[in-house]
């Protein structure tokens, strides 16, 4: 059976409402300032439901969080990080990417050292799915992985392509012009 997600047990609505507030309200370096669309949709919500969509829920980890207490401190962390996550002038803030996307254990674990000595780690680790987390992740899979072979270059163009061919599929979208033009 799946594990419950966060969002479907509770979200901190009023700091997501704020965050959407004020996002609207932005009149300089934000999207919605390039065009009057007819309905905006403030990216602090996006934010906010995308990684509500990915976290368990404390619930679902029962082994962590034996008790209601723990559950709920252990959610009230998270929705710290989302208050975090939703505010704008976070989008490029990476301690706050970092802090999102990555637990802390991990963050510290990996800070100082290549990223194949890091797959190796992950991949020693029992019940961790590392295939499935690249794969979500768009990286590449194989030994040949060029962020395996320290190529970043090479790692970043082939996980854009990697990235366009999963906008395509769920789009429909030919090239980003296609996208523009639906917007």
């Amino acid at each position: 059976m799946p594990s419950r997600k966060l969002i479907e047990v509770a979200l901190p609505l009023d700091a997501i409402n704020k965050a959407s507030a004020r996002e609207k309200s932005i009149r300089h370096g934000h999207p919605s300032t390039l065009h009057l669309w007819w309905a905006r949709r403030p990216l602090a919500a996006a934010r906010a439901v995308i990684f509500a969509q990915m976290v368990d829920d404390p619930s679902a980890h029962p082994e962590r969080f034996p008790t209601e207490e723990a559950q709920e401190q252990e959610r009230q962390r998270l929705f710290r990080l989302i208050e975090e996550l939703v505010k704008w002038e976070n989008t490029t803030n990476e301690d706050v990417l970092n802090r999102t996307l990555i637990d802390r254990t991990t963050n510290q674990s990996i800070s100082d050292r290549v990223p194949s000595d890091n797959m190796a780690q992950l991949r020693s680790t029992p019940g961790f799915p590392v295939e499935r987390a690249l794969a979500f992740h768009c990286l590449s899979l194989g030994a040949s992985s060029p962020l395996l072979q320290h190529d970043y270059d090479a790692s970043l163009a082939q996980r854009e392509e990697r990235l366009w061919e999963e906008i395509r599929r769920v789009t429909g979208a030919t090239e980003a012009a296609d996208l523009k033009a639906e917007g």
